[in-house]
């Protein structure tokens, strides 16, 4: 079955959608930025991707912090209003755990070094003790 639609076409010489369309899905399709140094979009990601894992790490432990709150907070160090500010310290506390991940990664292993300054970082000025923090505990832990 031909088309006289379909057959008429030539790769590279003719076109099925119009001039202006073709320029609108282009301008649509190019990346926010494109004079900007290598490994700009790659930092913008990785910013958007430790939002996302604060917020949902954070949403974990029962933090009523949303999305947006969760983005201010890291992008522009607001806190939100009427929060308790445990809350935001849980964020800023697992956005520097995401952080530490990251930086060291070459050196994090399953080991004593990683778990005890992961436990430093998201228990940084959350613990009734400040001494326990990075520590292992001594003291029975519940979860309620």
């Amino acid at each position: 079955m031909s088309s006289p639609f379909l057959d008429s076409f030539r790769p590279n010489e003719t076109a099925y959608l119009s001039q202006d369309i073709r320029d609108e899905l282009l301008l649509q399709g190019q990346v926010l930025g494109g004079h900007e140094p290598a490994g700009t979009y790659a930092r913008q990601l990785a910013d958007r991707l430790l939002i996302d894992l604060s917020w949902n790490s954070s949403r974990l432990e029962g933090n009523t912090y949303s999305l947006l709150e969760t983005e201010r907070l890291i992008s522009a160090g607001e806190a939100a209003t009427g929060k308790n500010a445990l809350e935001a310290q849980m964020i800023l506390n697992h956005k520097g755990a995401i952080e530490f991940l990251i930086d060291a990664s070459n050196d994090i292993d399953f080991n004593r070094y990683t778990l005890l300054n992961l436990h430093a970082l998201l228990s940084d000025n959350l613990l009734d003790d400040p001494t326990a923090s990075g520590r292992l505990r001594s003291i029975p832990v519940g979860i309620g």
